[in-house]
């Protein structure tokens, strides 16, 4: 009989259970990064829904003729911010003024089809802004995001009087 060596066959109860303490710290922290990017990733997809809206609309609006009844500042809320005439908007934010205006039918569009109903739409034509002959033409889409808070997407174009 040999005496000094002992026999380790395995793993005591203790190494095993500090194994599946780091093993489970490290699928809690996975399982929490899966979490954060789906969240993330539903964020960006309405995001860029509301940015496809908006690109929509807009490019609706600048196919249109210039002379076309869709692209008359009927109500007059988007010409008289430049009221010097100098290029600057003095009623409100990059003449998107008339875009507070949403209880006009003609400029709101709540819910456009096929969207998943959240979002609201809006638009404006501004004759003559930022020159002569020109229409500026803003579409804004906003929604209600799940942290409570507004958000919106905001597309700006001028349609020269040229090209119709």
């Amino acid at each position: 009989m040999i005496t000094g060596i002992s026999n380790k066959n395995g793993f005591t109860i203790l190494e095993v259970l500090f194994a599946i303490l780091i093993f489970s710290f490290g699928i809690l922290a996975v399982a929490s990064m899966q979490i954060t990017s789906i969240s993330g990733n539903d964020r960006a997809n309405i995001g860029s829904e509301a940015t496809t809206i908006a690109g929509d609309k807009l490019e609706e609006l600048m196919s249109l003729n210039y002379v076309d009844a869709a692209l008359l500042d009927a109500d007059g809320d988007g010409t008289l911010q430049d009221l010097n005439d100098d290029g600057v908007d003095e009623v409100g934010p990059d003449f998107t003024f008339g875009l507070l205006d949403e209880d006009a039918a003609a400029d709101f569009q709540e819910n456009p089809p096929g969207t998943q109903g959240i979002y609201q739409l809006f638009w404006n034509i501004a004759d003559d802004e930022p020159g002569l002959n020109t229409k500026r033409i803003s579409v804004v889409v906003r929604w209600s995001g799940s942290d409570g808070q507004q958000h919106r997407v905001v597309l700006n174009s001028i349609k020269p009087a040229v090209g119709g």
